[in-house]
């Protein structure tokens, strides 16, 4: 199953460490795919950040919370963000797997939400004091009254 290119921008210095984030660009075309540029090697034409030493994207926003973090790195891509106290990790195949999971769940529904899997630049992901993955609880439908 092909992944939607949904992420956020990852700028580190020397060490790993995590100096900037971007959430999304906007141009007049449109919305900038980071995931794609990132994709061809080209992510650094959109963001370039003084005292980086290269960028990538990870798919899901953790908002100003990605500064405590390094990203770890394998065959030029980030996979996992390591918390530069505790050492946890976020590990990129977690993410990916649970939104593969939330994906096929919802499979033929035109409008899937993958928020609660991966954030959103306004609603980055919730970590706990550890910087782990906080479980957010699924919102329950509400009833209508039926008139």
């Amino acid at each position: 199953m092909e992944l939607p290119h949904l992420g956020m921008g990852l700028a580190y210095n020397a060490a790993g460490d995590v100096v900037a984030t971007l959430d999304y660009l906007v141009r007049p075309e449109g919305i900038v795919d980071l995931v794609g540029l990132d994709e061809e090697g080209r992510l650094g034409e959109v963001f370039s950040v003084q005292g980086a030493t290269g960028a990538g994207t990870f798919p899901a926003y953790l908002g100003a919370q990605a500064h405590d973090y390094r990203v770890i790195q394998a065959a030029g891509k980030i996979t996992a963000l390591q918390h530069k106290t505790n050492g946890s990790r976020i590990e990129r195949a977690d993410i990916e797997a649970r939104i593969i999971a939330k994906l096929e769940a919802e499979q033929g529904n035109p409008q899937i939400n993958l928020t609660e899997v991966i954030g959103a630049p306004d609603r980055p992901l919730s970590l706990t004091t550890e910087g782990k993955l906080r479980q957010r609880a699924v919102p329950v439908a509400a009833e209508l009254p039926t008139l």
